[in-house]
């Protein structure tokens, strides 16, 4: 398959699963009574750490829901690999910022930094793994 065309199936997907993160984050929800918010950075590893195990399983979804949108991003971008890496967690928290933000602003769940901060750390290890797989591949 050519570049061009990888690049637009790549961008086609991607779109997809843009609207599939604002579905589920924001779209799909109802309103609640009043905000929910905690904006205190790593609150949920003390949590975690402090043997609360539900909290280790929140950060490992919240991980894992943005690894396909760090995989997609170098797809549609033509520059270096330390550019794209960059470019996608810049990408990736900048998207979780705005869902986070969205959220609070709407009251449509709990609004967190450490949202943000797993779902960045989710995209650079897709964006990650597909860099260096295209870099085994040409033999760098």
């Amino acid at each position: 398959m050519g570049k061009n065309r990888v690049r637009v199936v790549a961008l086609v997907l991607l779109v997809l699963y843009i609207g599939f993160i604002i579905y589920t984050t924001l779209l799909c929800r109802e309103p609640k009574e009043y905000r929910e918010y905690n904006f205190q950075l790593f609150w949920s590893y003390q949590r975690f750490f402090d043997d609360v195990r539900p909290q280790g399983q929140q950060i490992l979804l919240n991980i894992l829901f943005f690894i396909l949108f760090g995989a997609l991003v170098p797809f549609c971008v033509d520059d270096s690999w330390k550019r794209n890496l960059v470019f996608t967690v810049a990408s990736a928290c900048l998207l979780s910022g705005t869902v986070e933000f969205l959220q609070l602003l709407y009251r449509l769940g709990f609004a967190e930094f450490d949202d943000v901060f797993d779902n960045t750390i989710g995209a650079a290890i897709g964006a990650f793994a597909v860099l260096m797989l295209g870099r085994v591949k040409r033999g760098k």
